[in-house]
């Protein structure tokens, strides 16, 4: 009995190898998008950091954002494939969801305040403001997360070139791994550069403001006794009675600007510290051109 017990069935094993071949070729399957966007990554950046002289400073930061945006694909991708197996737990899968609407939760709280601190209005006024403005304020969350990914992607680095983590793979996986772990560490450093830089109290209102007079500020608009050539205008109140009127600014009509200057939504904006609010008749109908 004890032989019958200790003797494993041969179909039972070629079962079982034959299981374990197509969940590894199924992880190779699912990998291959992110050995896609690793590469792709690194590439923009060396195609940036190349010809950085040759492009203009907004061309230059729209591609530099490609290439981060590739490399976060990748972490995504990543944590997702390792954390199907914990996500299968309910408890973990609330808490984790839970996690996350925390954030957002906060980072709407954070975006109605800086909206009332800049027009002090409600910010139902300007709701696609509030939205593009939460976006930023959630990736200001993010920096601890992003900072944590690359001090991670860098010791993974360390483990590459010291030929940890490489026993058993083909070449093909261990580009895709180097290039992979690579582009996390990139990412992940530009994106905690980027919000250092550029998502301060400071600057998340010079881009609220910008954003508010390309989103929800009218731009042509019919009031008796109010310049549409010098202001913009935010109708307030249930009726669209009233206009809440800030001095235009100028637009940049090639996005692809001088290489002297910044990208529009980049570049730092005086904001008024009072937006008159007039009521709205109409004045005379435009001369016919």
């Amino acid at each position: 009995m004890q032989r019958l017990h200790g003797h494993q069935n041969p179909q039972k094993i070629v079962i079982d190898r034959l299981r374990r071949m197509n969940l590894i070729e199924k992880s190779k399957n699912n990998n291959v998008p992110l050995y896609v966007a690793s590469v792709v990554s690194i590439l923009i950046l060396c195609i940036v950091a190349a010809f950085k002289d040759d492009f203009s400073q907004a061309l230059f930061i729209s591609l530099l954002c490609v290439s981060v945006t590739l490399g976060l694909f990748s972490i995504a991708g990543f944590i997702e494939i390792k954390m199907k197996s914990a996500l299968g737990f309910e408890t973990f899968r609330w808490v984790f969801v839970s996690a996350l609407a925390l954030v957002a939760y906060m980072s709407r709280v954070d975006a109605v305040n800086d909206i009332n601190g800049v027009f002090h209005i409600d910010a139902g006024a300007l709701p696609l403001t509030t939205i593009a403005v939460t976006v930023l304020r959630f990736a200001t969350y993010m920096f601890w997360p992003m900072a944590f990914v690359c001090g991670i992607s860098l010791l993974l680095i360390l483990a590459l070139f010291r030929g940890f983590l490489l026993d058993g793979k083909d070449d093909i996986e261990k580009i895709g791994l180097g290039a992979r772990v690579f582009a996390a560490f990139v990412s992940s450093g530009l994106a905690c550069i980027l919000i250092c830089g550029q998502l301060s109290d400071a600057g998340i209102k010079a881009k609220l403001y910008r954003i508010a007079h390309k989103a929800d500020f009218v731009g042509s608009f019919n009031c008796q006794g109010i310049d549409a050539d010098r202001f913009a205008a935010l109708f307030i109140g249930p009726e669209q009675r009233r206009v809440l009127l800030a001095e235009r600014i100028p637009d940049d009509k090639d996005f692809l600007n001088a290489k002297d200057q910044q990208p529009e939504l980049m570049r730092p904006v005086s904001i008024p510290t009072f937006f008159p609010i007039m009521g709205c008749s109409p004045g005379l109908p435009p001369a016919a051109p």
